[in-house]
């Protein structure tokens, strides 16, 4: 919502997902997400079809899937599919990584491998800022090709974890949690945020939201990879000013 919306110049955001379309709670925080920037709508597999078919022809629609099962299912329904961008899969046994937010089970790679058959381009980029790469797969395996390494001495620990303390009046309601997440998006690194046994990624607004985290709360903050220690900084600060809203 914060990143990818400017970036594709998107007026509607169909959300294709059953479960999420029943779910008042998920489909508010969806909406308020957009922030006014884009008409969220909401529609399972069966019926994304229709719904884009009566879309303007000058409209600009982000689709989003929650899994690849999804998207492919949403292909069979009649949804048309030139290219799908994953931005985000879990982490679990037997999966592998081709990304630190993406991670690739064997039957993530039949979909892709069935999904490029019907002509779609995969490719994975969870953030526009990243570069675009496809999961090239192989009798159902993925192979990775790591990045180059950049030249350069190693100055700073790749992993930084603070317990940060909400200090706003209204905690980790919507509006501090979009603060939140555009700054942990702009960080080269990876941000985690944890919260009672709860681990969600920084750079989601929709898993922050979902924290509750209420004033006075700790909640336990990880970067990881290039830039680390300075994100950090920035985290501690923006956490310290309460969002931008002040100290309760």
């Amino acid at each position: 919502m914060t990143v990818w919306v400017p970036t594709t110049s998107a007026k509607i955001i169909l959300i294709v997902d059953g479960a999420v379309a029943r779910d008042p709670k998920r489909r508010a925080i969806l909406e308020l997400s957009a922030m006014g920037a884009a008409d969220v709508r909401f529609a399972n597999e069966a019926a994304a079809a229709e719904m884009l078919a009566r879309c303007s022809r000058d409209d600009v629609v982000l689709v989003l899937y929650s899994d690849l099962e999804a998207a492919e299912r949403a292909l069979a329904a009649g949804v048309p599919m030139t290219r799908l961008v994953i931005g985000h899969l879990p982490q679990g046994p037997g999966r592998t990584p081709m990304h630190p937010s993406v991670h690739m089970g064997p039957e993530d790679v039949h979909v892709v491998q069935r999904l490029e058959q019907a002509g779609v381009d995969v490719l994975v980029q969870p953030l526009p800022s990243d570069k675009a790469q496809r999961p090239r797969t192989r009798g159902g395996s993925t192979i990775t090709t790591p990045p180059p390494s950049s030249p350069g001495p190693v100055a700073e620990p790749a992993i930084v974890r603070r317990p940060l303390k909400v200090v706003n009046a209204r905690g980790l309601h919507l509006r501090a949690a979009h603060a939140l997440a555009q700054l942990a998006t702009s960080l080269e690194c990876e941000v985690t945020l944890g919260l009672d046994g709860e681990i969600v990624n920084g750079k989601s607004l929709l898993g922050i939201a979902t924290l509750g985290a209420t004033c006075g709360t700790s909640v336990d903050v990880e970067t990881s990879g290039a830039g680390a220690v300075a994100a950090m900084v920035q985290l501690e600060q923006l956490f310290a000013t309460g969002f931008g809203e002040g100290v309760a």
